[in-house]
């Protein structure tokens, strides 16, 4: 009698991975362009921050996120949890569940 083993499905594995690097690394620029001055300069600098009465969401020091950047944010966000369930929708649907 021959028994075959299946591989496991590591898919799940990587997806949950990738997200988990990518909220870190997320938080880790986060949080080298508020706490450290000359970053949180350059930001300013490069439009990524605002400074002044714009400021909707005051990250530190007067310096933020205005309405378009919170938007844009946002839409990041959306966007990758619609790809996230649209994956895992493909997925499934593909293994016939």
């Amino acid at each position: 009698m021959a028994t075959t083993q299946q591989q496991p499905d590591t898919t799940d594995d990587w997806i949950a991975l990738l997200m988990l690097l990518t909220g870190v690394s997320g938080m880790g620029l986060f949080s080298l362009g508020t706490f450290v001055a000359p970053a949180r300069e350059l930001a300013v600098q490069w439009g990524l921050l605002v400074r002044g009465d714009a400021v909707l969401i005051p990250l530190m020091d007067g310096v933020g996120l205005d309405i378009w950047r919170t938007l844009i944010l946002a839409g990041i966000f959306v966007l990758f949890v619609a790809g996230s369930i649209a994956i895992a929708r493909s997925r499934r649907r593909r293994e016939g569940r």
